[in-house]
């Protein structure tokens, strides 16, 4: 999920007034394909930190990692995290 001001595109009409979903989908998944994860909290923070340097307009990005075949002794369907970072994070962390 990705948080944009969306008021200049919902008058514009334009894509340059916003960003494509598109083209988020292929930065995540560039970023989560380069490289092999030990945890997938780590895998969606990488792939969050990524998109919000590649896409400065957007205020937040949430990434929902879902891990299908956890080594967990139980019955699920997957185990997942979330993870969600707002521009001050991104500014914040980016720096140190």
């Amino acid at each position: 999920t990705a948080l944009i001001d969306a008021r200049p595109a919902n008058s514009s009409d334009a894509l340059d007034d916003t960003v494509s979903y598109a083209k988020i989908i292929k930065t995540a998944r560039a970023v989560f394909t380069a490289e092999s994860y030990n945890l997938i909290e780590y895998a969606a923070n990488k792939v969050g930190m990524e998109i919000m340097k590649t896409y400065p307009k957007l205020k937040s990005v949430t990434v929902l990692l879902k891990k299908p075949e956890a080594p967990i002794n139980a019955d699920f369907d997957y185990v997942a995290v979330e993870e969600t970072i707002t521009r001050e994070e991104y500014v914040e962390l980016a720096v140190e």
